[in-house]
């Protein structure tokens, strides 16, 4: 089975312009993005996510709706959460980067 973050679409000149990426430490990051809506995550000490999710403003700028922590038991029950949640937003129309 591929992993899904394989199939995302890069931007590789693409930079964070939010303060998400600068207010924890942690690897692998991404970001989706439809033309009005956003979708980031992060992995932290390999079994916290944080997903961060939003509205983007028509001056490009990015309106948080919410920040969701989530807790697992292990670095694979993380990784699988979000490669699923990855799955799911392709599905939906949204393309981006990541790094893993």
């Amino acid at each position: 089975m591929a992993c899904a973050l394989e199939k995302i679409n890069t931007f590789p000149n693409y930079h964070l312009h939010t303060s998400f990426s600068y207010r924890y430490s942690f690897a692998p990051p991404g970001y989706l993005e439809t033309n009005t809506r956003f979708w980031e995550f992060k992995i932290e000490s390999g079994i916290t996510t944080y997903v961060r999710f939003g509205k983007k403003e028509p001056d490009g700028k990015l309106k948080e709706r919410a920040t969701q922590i989530q807790h697992h038991q292990s670095s694979e029950d993380a990784r699988q959460f979000i490669e699923k949640m990855i799955d799911d937003k392709i599905n939906a129309g949204y393309v981006g980067w990541a790094e893993w």
